[in-house]
């Protein structure tokens, strides 16, 4: 796996920290990661989604000051966390 954090600038590095923190709660809502609270991978719509907007809402603001690293960073971490939202969202519905 690449190093998202490889030659980035102090700021791009903190842009990087801020995304990868959200998509960490997305992940645990999606149940793809260990809540640290309750020890144990759970189902959360509502959390994932939260995280989700959020990433989102950075992407939207801040996009026209993003460099093309950030850019294609969190494109990428939205993409990704979309497609585990409706595999996880079609599998409650089952």
């Amino acid at each position: 796996m690449d190093n998202p954090f490889e030659g980035l600038t102090p700021d791009e590095e903190s842009f990087v920290e801020i995304v990868v923190m959200l998509e960490a709660g997305a992940l645990q809502g999606l149940g793809q990661l260990t809540n640290p609270i309750e020890g144990k991978k759970k189902l959360n719509l509502p959390q994932a989604r939260r995280s989700i907007d959020a990433i989102e809402m950075l992407h939207r603001r801040f996009s026209d000051g993003l460099s093309e690293r950030e850019k294609s960073f969190i494109e990428g971490v939205l993409s990704q966390l979309r497609l585990l939202f409706i595999k996880a969202s079609e599998g409650e519905k089952s």
